[in-house]
């Protein structure tokens, strides 16, 4: 018995394996995330910023991660560790979220905050979820450029 299971992960076409194969695909804005998803009221879970004034840098102090509070204190430990163990914005973690039912969807985007782990973007709203995708997309490739 060689001792290799076999059930291994597929392969992307470009034969990297995704290191994040585990995550849900709503957070890797593969499909809608809906608010009530993340488990908390809405007004607890996210808070709206305009996509123009979300790039300056964190404020260390306000966006530091308080140790043991926030209802989203485990994921926020994990974004972190993610984005180079830096709070605030992750890096390129661009994802799609339904603000109103089957009408209307938002480009947002995780944060390493266990209070507010989801900023979405006031500017950056559609009338249907592919051209949601479609932005959330352009805007990875973009920073990855």
């Amino acid at each position: 018995m060689s001792g290799q299971s076999n059930h291994a992960q597929p392969r992307p076409a470009g034969g990297r394996k995704d290191p994040y194969w585990w995550l849900h695909p709503a957070f890797k804005g593969r499909q809608a995330l809906k608010l009530e998803d993340l488990g908390a009221s809405a007004a607890d879970a996210f808070k709206w910023v305009s996509f123009d004034n979300s790039v300056v840098a964190p404020d260390p102090v306000a966006e530091g991660i308080p140790i043991g509070q926030g209802k989203f204190r485990e994921f926020a430990q994990l974004l972190f560790k993610m984005n180079d163990c830096k709070p605030g914005p992750v890096t390129n973690w661009y994802v799609v979220i339904c603000v109103e039912a089957e009408k209307r969807w938002a480009v947002g985007q995780l944060r390493a905050d266990p209070v507010t782990p989801v900023q979405i973007f006031d500017d950056l709203v559609f009338d249907t979820e592919t051209a949601a995708r479609d932005r959330a997309v352009a805007l990875k490739n973009q920073q990855r450029a």
